[in-house]
This record gives structure tokens, C-alpha cells and sequence, in this order.
């Protein structure tokens, strides 16, 4: 009887035991990414980890606010709905304990990259007389914005362009060198929509085009590729056909010379989007005296205060309008449909190249040349304007 007896309390206490050890509590929760940045019906799953992992009340609490741009159900599966910005929260309910993710919804379903948001706006465009380096094309002069835009991150990469030129089918069956397309674009100059045949990009390995420096895209026979290593450096000896045309097939456009500089200067009047102190440089740019006389993949610098990178460095980008001269008075929306009437026919180049010095590279610096040029130092980024 006594062995029955306590065969029983040994029973209760192991039992016991058991229930004490299954009520573990929860002692944190974290949320993988903290940040997020989608497309309009695009989907992504939110990893929310609780600590610790056999903790027995594992149910969670998921919110979003403001509601209406992106829902998220209980498995943490996001969708995004509408362009706009909201905070996805995800909280235990044992302890309370919460952690967000911050997601940014815009739209632009087609292009593969990220963008900034650019909210529209006045600021002073061009350089005042005392700005070092300043050239006489720089007229100050005040410009305003009045529609927001998304601009891509940064400079559209070797591997993007190969990409949209594989996508559409352009080959190089008799190596000739370069990339021959189609495209359709508004001309500035007739004031009417016109369709060419012309050269995209050519061939980095070319050395009749001015080829030889090697960190750009090649035919390989089958299909464009970017040279071996250098898959996220900017897209060089792109012609602006080349960037339109590629503007075109994410559904964007190249940035006028006023969206641009807008955009680069991030709501700073300096020479600098950092401000004037050109020695701050090798923290920002690839320029002439630390690029190693090439280009360098994208991003790698800090970005300026709106989050754009390579804004100033690394490649010249080609712009939507003319290189003409600069208006005195207050303008809108500005599109520059005249050009130079020493050098002609010209579309803008801004934000200098790994080839120039510190003084060269300012926010406010302009370069122009022919549409059918292209350059180991030339590159482009894009723009998609914001259905109202």
C-alpha cells in the first residue's frame, strides 16, 4: 500500500513538472525586413521570430496603419495595394511584445529596380557667381515642380540593360558591335512624335567604336551579357536613343535637366548635395582621384538626403531636353526645347563621371552632346511620373 502511495505522489510531482515546463512565456519578437519597398499587387511575407522558440503562446497580433495601402493577414503576407507609405505591426499576445516594418508602396510595376520618391517643389536652379568652378551656362534662376515623380535609385546597371535588350530581341548576328532598335519618342525640336532605327549601345569590347575599356555589355554570340565582374556597374556607351528606349520599356522616361537637379541637389543650394566642402568628396563620389580611372558598381557611396545614389560621380546621365541656355526669370515644369547655337543639337549630360575632378562634379555642372554619341563615361537613371 505505501509503495502504491508514493509510486502516486511520484506520479503528481512528474506531472507536475511537465505542466510548469510547457508555460514558457515570450521574452521578445522581431521583424525581418524593418523596411520594405513594393509594388502596386506585388506580394512579400513578413518573418516575425519569437523568442524564445518553444515559448507556449505563440499567436500573433498583425495591424496595419494607416489602412488601405497594403493588407496583411495572419500569416504576415503582405499585398500591396495602393501607393503610399504605411507601418505594418506585428505583436505577441503573451507579453505584448510589437515590432513594424516600415513599407513604402509606389507605382511602378514594371521596372526591376528601387525608386525615390521625389515630392514636387521650388528650389534655385543653376550655381551663384561665387560657386567655385562655376561655368557662365549655370544661370541661377528659380524653378518649380509642381508634379511628384519616382527616380530610380541609382544609375540602371549592365545587367538591367542586358536584360531589356533580350527581353525585346535586339541580337548582333553580324557582329557588327552594337545593339540596333526601334523606338518611338517626342521630338523636342519637330514638336511631333517620330519613329528611327537606331544604335542603343555598343559593344564595350569594340575597340573601332573607341572600345577597350571592358566594364560594360558584349554580345556573346547568343545574347547580350555584362562583362564578367562588372554585372551592377552603370550601363556605359549607351547613346540617349539607347536611355530612351529604355525608359520606354519599364514605362518611365528620362529626367528633364530641372527634375534632375532637383533631385540631385535633395533640398540643399550648395555646390554640393553635402554642402561645399569638396575635400567630403571620397565619401560621396567616384571621381577622378580615387575611381582608378573606371566605373564602379552602383550605390556603394553614401546616397545624398533623399536616398538617391551616384547622383554626382561614377557616370554622366543623360537627360530628357536640350543643353540650351538657361532662362533668367521664374519657370514651371521647365522643358528645355532650345539648344546651344554654338554647339547644336545637344541633349543634356549631368552629374559628372569617375573622370573629373571635385570641381567638375557640382550639382549644378551641365555638359551637352549629339543623341548618337556614346561615351565609356556616360551612363543614364530614369523617372516615372505619378498618375493623378
Amino acid at each position: 500500500m505505501k509503495r502504491f502511495f508514493y509510486a502516486f505522489l511520484l506520479t503528481l510531482f512528474v506531472v507536475g513538472c511537465e505542466t510548469v515546463e510547457k508555460n514558457i512565456p515570450v521574452t521578445g519578437l522581431t521583424l525581418e525586413p524593418s523596411e520594405l519597398l513594393m509594388k502596386v499587387e506585388e506580394r512579400d511575407t513578413l518573418e516575425a521570430v519569437i523568442s524564445p522558440e518553444n515559448a507556449t503562446d505563440s499567436n500573433l497580433v498583425w495591424s496595419v496603419d494607416p489602412e488601405g495601402v497594403v493588407s496583411v493577414d495572419i500569416r504576415g503576407v503582405v499585398t500591396a495595394l495602393h501607393e503610399g507609405e504605411a507601418k505594418v505591426k506585428c505583436e505577441t499576445e503573451d507579453g505584448g511584445f510589437s515590432a513594424e516594418c516600415h513599407i513604402t508602396v509606389n507605382n511602378v510595376p514594371s521596372y526591376p529596380g528601387k525608386t525615390v520618391k521625389i515630392t514636387a517643389g521650388t528650389f534655385m536652379m543653376g550655381s551663384p557667381e561665387y560657386e567655385v568652378g562655376r561655368q557662365t551656362d549655370e544661370t541661377r534662376h528659380e524653378v518649380t515642380l509642381t508634379k511628384d515623380y519616382y527616380m530610380s535609385e541609382c544609375e540602371i546597371t549592365n545587367a538591367q540593360y542586358c536584360d531589356f535588350l533580350n527581353a525585346i530581341g535586339i541580337k548582333d548576328e553580324e557582329r557588327h558591335g552594337y545593339a540596333v532598335g526601334t523606338i518611338e519618342y517626342f521630338d523636342l525640336e519637330k514638336n511631333e512624335t517620330v519613329t528611327e532605327t537606331q544604335v542603343f549601345i555598343y559593344d564595350c569590347t569594340n575597340i573601332s567604336f573607341g572600345g577597350g575599356d571592358e566594364w560594360g555589355v558584349t554580345f556573346n554570340g547568343t545574347a547580350w551579357e555584362p562583362m564578367p565582374g562588372y554585372e551592377n556597374h552603370p550601363a556605359v556607351f549607351v547613346t540617349w536613343f539607347g536611355a530612351m528606349a529604355y525608359a520606354q520599356y519599364v514605362g518611365g522616361d528620362l529626367p528633364t535637366a530641372a527634375q534632375w537637379e532637383y533631385a540631385a541637389r535633395a533640398g540643399n543650394s550648395t555646390a554640393y548635395f553635402w554642402g561645399d566642402d569638396a575635400s567630403l568628396s571620397d565619401q560621396y563620389v567616384w571621381y577622378k582621384d580615387n575611381s582608378d580611372k573606371h566605373t564602379h558598381p552602383v550605390g556603394e557611396k553614401m546616397p545624398n538626403a533623399w536616398g538617391l545614389y551616384d547622383m554626382l560621380g561614377n557616370v554622366w546621365e543623360w537627360c530628357r531636353d536640350f543643353y540650351g541656355p538657361y532662362p533668367t526669370e521664374p519657370v514651371t515644369d521647365p522643358v528645355n526645347t532650345e539648344y546651344s547655337a554654338q554647339y547644336g543639337k545637344e541633349y543634356e549630360l549631368r552629374g559628372s563621371s569617375w573622370n573629373e575632378s571635385a570641381t567638375i562634379t557640382r550639382c549644378a555642372l551641365r555638359y551637352g552632346h549629339q543623341d548618337w554619341r556614346y561615351f565609356c563615361v556616360a551612363g543614364f537613371r530614369v523617372i516615372f511620373e505619378i498618375d493623378e
